[in-house]
Order: structure tokens, then C-alpha cells, then sequence
């Protein structure tokens, strides 16, 4: 609670810390305020103009808030949050972009919590590491592509369309080479590696 004031109020900082205030700046957590959605929207501009869908993760709705702001009129950006949020992912993205209708925040694949996994989450961020070279960590990056992964799975894409992976690096050196359970090297395309809503 305390560390959240700090974002609302900087001058309490400034006193707590016996710093002028005039010289602090207070840097949000996750860098989400208006420079860095300024600088997330600029995303698009790499993303291929037929692109339907673009999906990235969500820890504070920064990097989502800039990617809604740059699209096409086509195009919907997919949030999948990796922590418990409640509706406050939705509420920064309407924070800095009103009332769009343009984007959509996925709760189901924050495996518990922030930083929160489990042995399937991991097997499946070796899987993609080792087998797909793509590197992906089980805090950030692996939930967002178990849960596009799961989606496929699900239909829950339009027929035919086309989905962009925002790729945000991560914040943990996960080493694929660590010991995993059964089934690390098996697809998820054939349903074999167990993992929560890849059964069919």
C-alpha cells in the first residue's frame, strides 16, 4: 500500500527519502505512464499491415495500452495477464486510450499469480525453448505463448486470420537445460504434453 502511494503521490517520496522533489522523478512500475505507451504504440509500426490479431503479455497494461493506440481499424490487440488483476489491466489501457472496444485482456493463464508457475508451464517454455527456438521464461513470455498456444487449441481465433506474437523478452534467464518432467520434448500441437487446456 505504501509503495503504491509513492506512484500517486511523489511528493511522499520525496519527504520520506529527504530528497528535493524538485529533482525526483518517479519512475511507475512497469514503466506505465504516458512515455512509455508513447513509446509501446510505436510496436505497430513493425507489425505486418494484414495482421488481425496481436497479442502480448500483461503485467501492468503498459506495452497493451501502447499497441491499442496504434492499430488498424481491423486489427485487436489480445492482453494475456500473468498476474491477478482483476479489471486493472482493462482500466489502464481505457486510462490512456477511453473507451475502445479494440482489445481484450485474458485472465486465464496467470498460473496462480505473478511470477506463479508450475511444472506444465515450465515443460512447456523448454518445449518452446529447445524445439521451436524460441526462448521463453515461465514469468512473462511462456504464459503468453502457452495461452496462444491454448486459444488455437480453442477456436477462440477467427478462421483464416492472422496472429503476431509481441515478444517482450522476460525477465528471468530460464534454463531449459534444468531438469523437467515427462514430456518436455512432445508437442503441444499433438495433445501429448500434459498441461492445463491442451487435453483435445
Amino acid at each position: 500500500k505504501k509503495y503504491r502511494s509513492y506512484r500517486e503521490h511523489p511528493d511522499l517520496a520525496a519527504a520520506e527519502f529527504q530528497f528535493p522533489c524538485s529533482r525526483l522523478y518517479v519512475l511507475p512500475e512497469g514503466g506505465s505512464n504516458e512515455l512509455a505507451v508513447a513509446g509501446c504504440r510505436e510496436i505497430c509500426d513493425d507489425i505486418p499491415a494484414d495482421a488481425d490479431y496481436i497479442c502480448c503479455d500483461c503485467g501492468t497494461g503498459a506495452t497493451l495500452a501502447g499497441i491499442v493506440s496504434g492499430l488498424k481499424d481491423h486489427q485487436q490487440a489480445i492482453g494475456i495477464a500473468v498476474l491477478k488483476a482483476n479489471d486493472f489491466l482493462e482500466r489502464t489501457v481505457e486510462k490512456f486510450n477511453g473507451q475502445k472496444n479494440n482489445f481484450q485482456v485474458i485472465h486465464d493463464y496467470h498460473f496462480g499469480g505473478y511470477a506463479k508457475s508450475n511444472n506444465e508451464l515450465e515443460d512447456f517454455c523448454r518445449w518452446m525453448t529447445t524445439n521451436k527456438n524460441i526462448p521463453v521464461e515461465p514469468v512473462y513470455t511462456g504464459k503468453l505463448f502457452f495461452a496462444v498456444y491454448d486459444l488455437i487449441r480453442k477456436d477462440f481465433f477467427r478462421k483464416n486470420s492472422t496472429l503476431v506474437i509481441v515478444h517482450t523478452g522476460g525477465v528471468i534467464d530460464f534454463n531449459p537445460s534444468l531438469q523437467a518432467n515427462n514430456g518436455m520434448n512432445e508437442s503441444p500441437e499433438t495433445g501429448k504434453q500434459p498441461q492445463p487446456g491442451f487435453s483435445g
